[in-house]
């Protein structure tokens, strides 16, 4: 039996759907992300260390971070000295932006802040920031255009970030996830209950399959792509999406009939999952060189405080079928002391599980 709702498709045209990109980068990220940046920072300070013995290890001369957010798990100043040619991909494009302009100026003890870009050389000072401007001071480690920003002085007020690093505001699943939740605008005011909204989802979610949009990262391109702290997001969105929106139009199910709903929320969690991680994997795939690794990470094991246990990830040993069909695993570079990592943020713990992939043997 249909759950049905006292609205009808008057209430629908009353209540629009958020779009994605709101729903996904609402007013205030960038705000957000300033504010919080140095407990991140602490936060994420092991998942930054375990990618840095990575890259020494494999010295990539070209990286693509995947799902790069606010770069809280990438060692990007690391990166930028070493002269690796940078790709950074997140469909948040403004916590990307937030991130480097956050990252790049860092406070010395002994006086003002120094940028990172004006300490390099002119040529690449000035790919990396338009507003670099000689004469440059070496001791302070920066040029004529520095600025302290007026609410945080360790950020230079006059960046204006140049052509490097290259930021892709794109989808890292090729696409598949803002399809999905792109259409869901069409579906979704004509559904009458939660279980033909449900319906109509399932299908959607199989015909965006037929659909692509590779990332601005050229084939074969790459010598290490990374994707930290990724793939278990995907059992949480676009889902979570959905199921809100969903519920904007329709209200709640009764208690009773969301029961009954029950297998097919699941079913469609599933099936987005998935398609996200093979259409993420294989992206990879794609964008790598020959010979090209990927490093991944993602929280395996989540401790939930009010009942003291910890409980396993979802789908996220479907996840670890779905890579090993794809990858080899090479746990040489890490070894086995660098496989797990215990991460803590605002009270939340997770055990997160790191691997360094490599294409299959033929």
């Amino acid at each position: 039996m249909d759950i049905r709702v006292d609205t009808s498709s008057d209430r629908a045209a009353e209540t629009p759907l958020m779009a994605w990109l709101d729903y996904i980068s609402p007013p205030g990220t960038a705000a957000r992300y300033s504010k919080n940046r140095h407990q991140n920072l602490r936060a994420f300070a092991a998942q930054r260390e375990i990618l840095r013995r990575v890259i020494q290890a494999t010295n990539p001369a070209s990286i693509a971070c995947l799902g790069a957010g606010a770069l809280n798990d990438v060692p990007y100043r690391m990166l930028v000295r070493d002269g690796v040619k940078i790709h950074l991909a997140d469909w948040q494009a403004e916590a990307m932006e937030a991130g480097v302009a956050h990252t790049i100026s860092r406070a010395e003890p002994d006086g003002p802040p120094a940028c990172l870009y004006c300490a390099l050389e002119d040529r690449a000072a000035g790919a990396y920031c338009r507003n670099f401007k000689l004469p440059r001071d070496a001791e302070k480690r920066r040029c004529a255009g520095f600025q302290p920003a007026p609410e945080d002085a360790e950020r230079c007020a006059t960046f204006v970030r140049g052509d490097e690093p290259n930021l892709h505001g794109e989808d890292i699943t090729a696409g598949y996830a803002s399809s999905f939740a792109a259409r869901l605008g069409d579906i979704l005011p004509q559904a009458q209950s939660w279980r033909q909204a449900l319906a109509q989802a399932r299908t959607l979610a199989r015909e965006v399959r037929k659909q692509s949009a590779p990332l601005g990262i050229a084939s074969g391109s790459i010598d290490l792509a990374t994707s930290a702290m990724v793939m278990s997001q995907f059992e949480h969105e676009p889902y979570a999406y959905f199921s809100r929106q969903t519920q904007r139009l329709l209200g709640d199910p009764r208690p009773q009939e969301h029961k009954k709903l029950q297998a097919s929320l699941e079913l469609l969690r599933d099936e987005l999952l998935t398609r996200q991680v093979e259409r993420h994997c294989d992206e990879i795939l794609r964008i790598l060189k020959p010979g090209g690794r990927c490093f991944m990470s993602f929280e395996m094991f989540h401790f939930d405080a009010e009942a003291r246990r910890w409980f396993l990830v979802g789908q996220m040993h479907r996840a670890l079928e779905l890579i090993a069909e794809r990858f080899d695993f090479n746990f040489d570079i890490l070894g086995e002391d660098g496989s797990t990592a215990l991460f803590e943020n605002k009270g939340t713990r997770s055990l997160v599980h790191c691997y360094v992939l490599e294409r299959e043997s033929a």
